[in-house]
């Protein structure tokens, strides 16, 4: 005499914390690319505005592109130029 199937329906843990998902493992890819961004650099020094001529900034950032620069690398270093040869001028 066989016994008839029991019915086993599953039992809910209403209690459990739920299953959050784990981020996807980066790629080789992302890490590399992730290593190839410097840091920022903090400033430490004064920061100076100015307004300069459209055509002024397209030069600086055409300089700034050509030499791999930024363009705050850039103004300094015009900067940097410009009042070392009035100093000299003027001394």
């Amino acid at each position: 005499m066989m016994k008839a199937p029991v019915k086993v329906t599953p039992k809910v843990i209403e209690d459990a914390a739920p299953v959050v998902p784990r981020p996807a493992k980066p790629t080789l890819a992302d890490t590399l690319q992730r290593a190839r961004k410097p840091k920022p650099v903090k400033p430490s020094g004064k920061t100076i505005a100015a307004q300069v001529p459209e055509s002024l900034a397209q030069r600086i950032d055409k300089v700034a592109a050509q030499n791999g620069l930024t363009k705050s690398e850039v103004i300094r270093m015009f900067l940097e130029y410009a009042v070392t040869a009035l100093s000299e001028e003027a001394a």
